[in-house]
Parts: structure tokens; C-alpha cells; sequence
């Protein structure tokens, strides 16, 4: 092969176009691996060379061809006398120099070359220091683990190559080389975080080896490193947390869930600069998020004092960045105070939540509530400088979404304290919601809003409990936003996420509250049209299904509450109105059952056992629809009656009364099935049908005297 004799960084352009050319020929022509491997030298000059842009790169690497450097990365025999890494060295080396192209980045056979070059990797870490004629001077190893990084790391620049990564366990083995390497750590480290930045939890789904080697590194320096290397790793710790959920930490007892709390404790009890506060406050914020205060709390700490301390600290960093900078400048510090605001919330919750109580003495309770208030009145003074302030501020500003969420929670767990402040902030927290629904329309409501709108409307549903806050809420239109989000949530189904599922709820009991004091605003706008058909699909969609059952019963009260609005039955297909009818009649009709096992005359009522493990949530509901249905027979009394008769419950449920014993059945049960018969009996085909199905016996072994009257019961 000729020598190329220029510096390759100085060729002219038509001197490289030549020889661009000439070494394509070559390695076309190239009849054996070893006529490959001397072009292999042509190539890793003029990849240098200034000239070599994006096309001229494609044009070499579909030259050499993926299969030669694949074979080379996978060939164990070498030339005696040789390095065992030469050829590995060689492929890695090209490899790297065309890893920005997007097509090598993406190309299936450099995905499935990723364990490869992890193995090479891991092989490094065995590989003397002191080299003999056979191994790679130190120059040489350097350069080859850089190929590796450099391969890795344009491959963690796609989904398919991240993909890779995690689903080959590579991750697992980059977090051994970050933890023992003694060259090119730090870049299996940017890789790791990399890949926690984008797929957050699946990181670990098939790496959780890793992640113990890992977090139990990092415990281990962070608690005995001294205080400057502390903050070190305390960022690493903040970053590598975020993809770590609490189920996702096995069972048994590991180093690090002592250590880790061990060190932040330590760096708590001392003096702290700026930076070094906003370092630990980062960490606990993204702990407590992840995996709940309970690991900065006994056992894992003597005592609660450290957690105290923390929300105290982390109270103070508020009320020194709001009350005292201008508007501007608290922007500025977006990210911390997120961070802040997020402790604070996931503490309240935790308060409120504990099963057996929070794990602090009385006086420990008094203190943290007064520091969660003093940090809520400076969250809602900057709210409130908001809606004076003439600078705009987008509803997606994360800060402001922050701020929204934790007066959200606020309001749903206290509704006493701070009371007159959050009534004040009700039309900007409003204004809030529509805006950010608007700006979101282009991408998915619920994914993009969910994170802030779903703790505020929880909030709302607290306030809307008593009157003034239904008055309030009516006054400045939430109806509207409310609407809105939940159209948007419907329009999910009938995927049943949890999350998705609780929105649901969330919000149809926010409606059905506001219709407590008002109905006319179902009247006033039209997206209650479109609520109306949304539900009307979905509760056929759901009505069998016992996951869906409390949003099956909540929507069944709200389709039957739109049902009697005047607009709904005017601009609604009458098909929609009988299929929500029909809907509702079937979770209504399943619900009660008579006990077939036992062996007696007299039935006694018992719950569908599909109901019962949702009963204790579900049976309000189920009360309120039954009242409702009733209604709608007054106020529709042609369809629902119809709509009814069709379905045949009625005979059925006559049957049922008749057989039980009516000792099982409770008042609040045979009441609302009596009065659904009474308001039934004004039409001449539900009364004889009530009629040849013994409803005057019904009538009157449950002593209704107004059906027992028109039924002329003596």
C-alpha cells in the first residue's frame, strides 16, 4: 500500500479528494482482512484532515464496511508478538472517529457491538500497569478506553442506543468501572447520569446489581470522605437518586441506608456555606422524594432531630431567597427553590399519611407545622407578587408550577390555617389552570399538566366543602378549567392508570360539589356537551370492570347530573343519553345480590363481591346515583323510564325484594329502591309491570306508605 507522506491536516482539497479516493479503491479492491487492515492506516489519517467533512466520512466508513471492524472487535488471535488488543484497539479506534455519523449511532450492529466494548472496558481494569512487550504502553490503553467512551457515549445520544445500554446490563458493568477504574471512570460516571436523565427508573430495571455496587460506593465515600470531598458526591448521590424509587430497593439491610444518612447528618450539624446548603438540601429533597422521610429517620438515624433540622434549614434557605430578592432574581434560583418546595410537600404528606402517626414526640409536631406554615406564607407572598408583577410569567414556568403544587396539597390537607390567604389567591390559582391548559393543548393535557393541576383541583375539592368556597369557586368560573382537564382525562380511557383513574375521580367530585350550590354552569358552557358524550363512552367502556369501579360509580353520579340539564338533553344524541342510562342502570343493578348459600327461605342482601372490596369508597356514591336516577325519571320521565324497562332490572329487582330478608337489607338501600319504584309508578307501563311483579307486597313489607297509596294497599 502507498504511504501517505502529507500531514493529513494540511491537505488541500483536491489532494485529499484524491486520496480519498485512492483509499476507497483500495479497500474495495481489498481482497483479505489483512489488505483491509493496511488501508485501515490511509483511513485514520485522512479522518484527521481538516476536509473531511459529513460526506466524505460516510464515504469511507461504507468503504471499510460495519461487518470488518465488528469481526475485529470480536477476533481473539492476533499476530504473535502482538498486543491481544491490537485489533480490538484498531476497530475501536475507527469506530470511534465515525460515531458522530448518525447512521453508525443508530446501525443495529453497533447496538448489538455494545457489550463488546463494554467487555473491552472491563477487561482494562485487569490489565497491569506495568506493561510487558506483549500488552498496550499507557498511551496506548488510554487511547483505547477513550475509543470505548466515545463509542458509548454516541450511542447514549439515541433511544435505541440508550435502550441498549440498559437492556445488555451494560449499565451494571459501567458502574464497575466507574467504582474501580483508575482511568476514564468519570466518563462511565457521565454515561450513568446520562441515562438516568432520560429513562429515569428503567435505568435499573435490569441493572440492580449495579446500582447496590453503586450507591454503595458512594455511601461509603460520602460518609467518610472528608467535609469538601463530602459535597463531591453529595451531587453525584442527587443525580443517581432521582431514578430510584422506593420499590425498587430489595429487602435486607445494605451499608449505604446507613451511610447516606450518616452524611448528610454530619453535613446538617455544621457550618455551610451557600452552595454547600443548596448541595445538601438538592439531596434530601430528591431522598424524601424517592424514598420517603422515613430513611432520614430512625433506623437509620438515633434520631429525628437531623429531618428536623433539615426542614428548618431548608425553611430559613426560603425565607432568604423570597421576602427579601426581587422578583427576578428568585427566577434565577428556579431550581433549588423547586427543589425546596418539594421537600416541604412530600413532608406534608408524610405527616398526614402515616399510618401509625409521624415518628415525633408532640413538641417535634408543633415545631415542624409552624416551620411548613412560615414556609407556606412565603410561597403565597410570592404567588401574590406574581399577580402584581407586569413581567408575564409563563403557567409552564417550573418555579410557578412548584409554588401551584404546594399550595395544592396545602389546601387539601389544612384547610384551616392560612385560610384567607388561599381564598386571595383562588382567581390567580384559576387564571393559573386555564392558562396552562390552553398552552398545553398542543401536547397531551394530562402527561404535561398532571405534575401541578392534579394537586391544585385535590386542593380545590377541600375548598369547595363548605360554601363559600363552592361560592368562590363558581364565581371565577373553575368549572371551565375543571371541564377541561377532565374531557382531557377521559380521552385516555380506556387505558386504567392509576394516576389517570384517581384525576378522574379527583375532578368529577370537584363538579359534583360545585353542583351542590349551582347547576346552571352545566348549562352555560359547551364542553359539558362533550363531557357528557366522553362518559357516556367510557362508562360503557368500564362498567364491567372491577379496577375501574370507583370511577365507574363517581362518573355514573356526574353522567346522570348532567343528564338533567336541559342543554345536555337538547344538544346531545338521544342514542348517547340511553347508552350513559344504560350504563348507569348496570352499576347500579350489580351491586346488591341475595346470599344463595345459605340455606333458608329468606335471602339476605349482600354486596356483588366484585363491588366489595371497593364498597367502603363506592357506596356513596352508589346512594347518590340512585337518587339521581330518580330524578331524572321526574324531570325525563319518557326515556329513563323506558331506558329502564328495557333493561330489565326492574322485574329483577322486584324478585330481589320480595326473597330478602328484609332485616338484611339497610333502610338507606330499601329506601332508595322504594323511592325509584314510586317515582316509577306514574307511567302506565312501569306500573303494571310493578304491578305483575308483586310490587304491592314489596311496598308494603318495607312500609313505604306513598307506593303503598298509589298502589291502594290496604
Amino acid at each position: 500500500m502507498e504511504e501517505v507522506e502529507e500531514d493529513s491536516s494540511s491537505l488541500s482539497q483536491q489532494d485529499f479528494t484524491k486520496q480519498l479516493e485512492k483509499c476507497v479503491c483500495i479497500l474495495q479492491k481489498a481482497g483479505s482482512d489483512n489488505e483491509k487492515l493496511a488501508a485501515l492506516m490511509m483511513v485514520t489519517k485522512l479522518i484527521k484532515a481538516d476536509e473531511c467533512n459529513l460526506q466524505a466520512q460516510k464515504i469511507l466508513f461504507e468503504a471499510i464496511g460495519f461487518k470488518f471492524l465488528v469481526r475485529l472487535l470480536r477476533t481473539a488471535t492476533v499476530p504473535e508478538g502482538c498486543s491481544n488488543y491490537i485489533y480490538k484497539s484498531l476497530s475501536l479506534t475507527i469506530l470511534s472517529s465515525f460515531s458522530g455519523l448518525q447512521e453508525v449511532k443508530e446501525d443495529p450492529r453497533m447496538l448489538t457491538s455494545v457489550p463488546l466494548i463494554i467487555d473491552v472496558l472491563v477487561s482494562c481494569l485487569n490489565i497491569e500497569q506495568t506493561q510487558d512487550d506483549n500488552e498496550l504502553t499507557e498511551g496506548e490503553f488510554k487511547s483505547m478506553i477513550d475509543s470505548c467512551y466515545d463509542c458509548l457515549t454516541a450511542v447514549c445520544m439515541t433511544d435505541k442506543g440508550r435502550t441498549a445500554l440498559i437492556d445488555s446490563r451494560s449499565v451494571s458493568q459501567l458502574c464497575t468501572c466507574y467504582i474501580h477504574a483508575t482511568y476514564g471512570n468519570q466518563r462511565a460516571l457521565a454515561i450513568i447520569q446520562q441515562l438516568i436523565s432520560t429513562n429515569g427508573a428503567e435505568v435499573w430495571t435490569k441493572n440492580m446489581k449495579g446500582l447496590q455496587e453503586l450507591l454503595g460506593y458512594l455511601g461509603e465515600n460520602f460518609s467518610h470522605s472528608k467535609e469538601l470531598e463530602k459535597f463531591h458526591f453529595c451531587d453525584i448521590l442527587a443525580s443517581v437518586f432521582t431514578s430510584v424509587s422506593k420499590d425498587q430497593i430489595p429487602a435486607g439491610n445494605f451499608s449505604w441506608q446507613k451511610n447516606i444518612p450518616q452524611g448528610i447528618m454530619d453535613l446538617i450539624k455544621s457550618r455551610l456555606e451557600q452552595k454547600q446548603r443548596e448541595s445538601v438540601l438538592m439531596l434530601i429533597s430528591v431522598i424524601v422524594e424517592n424514598l420517603g422521610p422515613e430513611f432520614l429517620l430512625p433506623p437509620n438515624l438515633p434520631d429525628a432531630k437531623p429531618f428536623l433540622l433539615a426542614i428548618n434549614l431548608n425553611s430559613v434557605e426560603v425565607g432568604m431567597i423570597i421576602p427579601f430578592s426581587p422578583l427576578g432574581q428568585v427566577r434565577e434560583k428556579s431550581n433549588q427553590l423547586s427543589a425546596y418546595f418539594s421537600l416541604i410537600e412530600n413532608t406534608i404528606k408524610f405527616l398526614v399519611s402515616s399510618e401509625d402517626g409521624p415518628p415525633f414526640d408532640p413538641s417535634q409536631i408543633i415545631q415542624l407545622y409552624s416551620i411548613l406554615t412560615e414556609t407556606l406564607k412565603c410561597v403565597i407572598l410570592f404567588l401574590q407578587e406574581i399577580t402584581k408583577s407586569l413581567q408575564s410569567i409563563q403557567a409552564t414556568d417550573t418555579l410557578l408550577q412548584a409554588c401551584i403544587r404546594l399550595v395544592g396539597v396545602w389546601m387539601k390537607e389544612d384547610s384551616e390555617a392560612l385560610c384567607d390567604e388561599i381564598h386571595d389567591l383562588v382567581p390567580m390559582l384559576l387564571t393559573f389552570s386555564k392558562n396552562l391548559l390552553c398552552t398545553a393543548e398542543v401536547e397531551n393535557p394530562v402527561v404535561s399538566c398532571s405534575g401541578v393541576l392534579s394537586p391544585l383541583f385535590e386542593g380545590f375539592c377541600q375548598l369547595a366543602s363548605d360554601t363559600k368556597g363552592r361560592e368562590q369557586l363558581l364565581q371565577h368560573e373553575a368549572y371551565v378549567p375543571v371541564g377541561q382537564y377532565l374531557l382531557h382525562a377521559l380521552s385516555r380511557f380506556p387505558e386504567t392508570d392509576s394516576n389517570i383513574l384517581l384525576c378522574v375521580e379527583t375532578l368529577s367530585d370537584l363538579l359534583l360539589q360545585l353542583t351542590e350550590t349551582d347547576t346552571c354552569f352545566i348549562d352555560s358552557d359547551s364542553i359539558y356537551v362533550s363531557l357528557f358524550n366522553r362518559i357516556s363512552e367510557v362508562l360503557h367502556q368500564t362498567v364491567f370492570k372491577s379496577e375501574c369501579l370507583n370511577v365507574v360509580a363517581v362518573m355514573s353520579f356526574l353522567g346522570l347530573t348532567l343528564f338533567n340539564s336541559h342543554r345536555i338533553t337538547r344538544e346531545v344524541e338521544e342514542a348517547k343519553q340511553k347508552t350513559l342510562l344504560k350504563s348507569t342502570i348496570t352499576f347500579l343493578s350489580r351491586a346488591h345480590l341475595l346470599d344463595s348459600q345459605r340455606n333458608r327461605k329468606e335471602k339476605v342482601l349482600v354486596i356483588n363481591e366484585e363491588y366489595q372490596v371497593h364498597w367502603d369508597s363506592v357506596s356513596g356514591y352508589w346512594l347518590s346515583t340512585m337518587k339521581v336516577l330518580t330524578k331524572c325519571i321526574q324531570s325525563h320521565p319518557q326515556l329513563t323510564t323506558t331506558v329502564l324497562l328495557q333493561t330489565g332490572w326492574i322485574p329483577r329487582l322486584l324478585k330481589l325484594l320480595v326473597d330478602v330478608q328484609k332485616t338484611s337489607v339497610h333502610v338507606d338501600y330499601s329506601s332508595a329502591y322504594l323511592d325509584l319504584l314510586y317515582a316509577l309508578i306514574i307511567t302506565k307501563e312501569a306500573r303494571t309491570v310493578i304491578i305483575d311483579n308483586c310490587g304491592a307486597e314489596v311496598a308494603k313489607k318495607f312500609n313505604h306508605s306513598e307506593l303503598c297509596d298509589v298502589l291502594s294497599v290496604t
